[in-house]
């Protein structure tokens, strides 16, 4: 087994005012977290919206510190990576790109010289324990993201899996696409007389208490309430986020909170008081933010992961016997997605040749599982 590698970027030169240069493009760095070019390019290139500036705002209001290497062409923007850290006690910084780099520009190793950009920035920002999840398999990532030191991880910071509805079909092909049971229970839904409504800033307490409430049945601790205070203000002004709200006779039953970006709308979260559920008030809400992303112009509804098992399983089209959220989502009728795994290493030190060992033993610390679950449920 070699020893962890150290540092470099390939066919890159440096200069000294910070622009890195690669052919055609340079390579630029940023510590702003919000950044028009940057979203305005990821919009349209139809990117997530964990690389946005949006995101970068959020995850800033929360203590995390952004650094986005920017890949530039004679047209502007065509690639780039938003790297989040902040420090941990005894490890030090640990940071993470999730879905990410991102790259619309075809060049021999340019993700490599971007990849190789993203560690020289995180070994400057004292970063000593770095996850990188892909966002594809596109550029030979993969073969980049192992070629510069990394190993695969334990550690998601983004689904590996998910439920992804095209909504290029009509509103009745859609509907049929469910299966049987959640078609019914909609209708037996609507039929109780639940509605679903549009909720405003002034309806953040009534989700907050329905994700509470959901959080306690489940046995998981959600957000502070000021964390969904914050997403509003950046991301509703610019209709990135859409709140709905399902009620029966003016009692509210379920929220749920959708964020938009490019051309996916994405499941966020969604709590719901554990009463009337015969009366399927979630169903019912999320059929309804469905046709409203279809009814914007939007191409998918992203219900933002499942179990990578589970999603396996069902593209082997095995039985799946436990019934829970992974196969609520899946009876929603969307295509099921594998996206890439992620890769992690340590920066900045020589660990005598055994870099997979150190890996595992930072993955196994307590502290670092509880970071990573904190990324993973927000």
């Amino acid at each position: 087994m070699t020893s962890t590698p150290v540092i470099s970027t390939p066919s890159v030169s440096r200069i000294e005012s910070g622009v890195s240069l690669h052919g055609a493009y340079r390579l630029t760095t940023s510590e702003r977290a919000a950044d028009s070019a940057w979203d305005g390019f990821l919009s349209r290139a139809n990117h997530t919206h964990v690389q946005s500036g949006l995101w970068g705002q959020l995850k800033a209001a929360s203590g995390w510190k952004v650094h986005r290497v920017l890949v530039e062409g004679a047209e502007g923007v065509v690639g780039g990576a938003q790297l989040l850290f902040r420090p941990l006690p005894l490890i030090g910084s640990v940071g993470y790109v999730a879905k990410g780099p991102v790259l619309d520009a075809e060049a021999p190793g340019l993700y490599r010289a971007l990849l190789g950009e993203v560690l020289r920035a995180a070994a400057a920002e004292h970063v000593r324990y770095l996850i990188v999840q892909p966002e594809s398999e596109e550029h030979g990532a993969v073969e980049d993201v192992l070629a510069l030191g990394f190993a695969p991880s334990l550690q998601p910071v983004a689904p590996t899996a998910s439920v992804v509805i095209d909504l290029r079909r009509s509103e009745e092909e859609l509907f049929a696409g469910m299966n049987t049971t959640t078609r019914r229970n909609v209708r037996a839904g609507q039929r109780h007389g639940i509605t679903v409504r549009e909720g405003t800033r002034a309806d953040l307490p009534v989700f907050y208490r329905l994700l509470s409430q959901t959080a306690q049945r489940q046995g998981f601790t959600p957000e502070p309430a000021a964390y969904y205070d914050c997403m509003w203000e950046i991301f509703h002004p610019g209709g990135n986020l859409q709140l709905f709200i399902s009620e029966l006779s003016g009692q509210a039953l379920g929220a749920l909170i959708a964020l938009a970006f490019a051309d996916i709308v994405v499941y966020k979260r969604a709590g719901w008081s554990g009463e009337l559920g015969k009366a399927r008030p979630n169903q019912v809400m999320l059929w309804t933010s469905i046709c409203w992303a279809k009814a914007q112009g939007f191409r998918f509804y992203d219900l933002e992961g499942i179990a990578r098992e589970i999603a396996e399983a069902a593209l082997a089209e095995q039985a799946i016997p436990i019934e829970n959220s992974d196969t609520y989502k899946l009876n929603f009728g969307g295509n099921v997605v594998l996206f890439p795994t992620p890769y992690a290493r340590v920066i900045g030190a020589d660990f005598g040749g055994l870099p997979q060992r150190v890996l595992s033993a930072l993955q196994s610390q307590p502290l670092l599982e509880r970071f990573v679950k904190s990324l993973r449920a927000s």
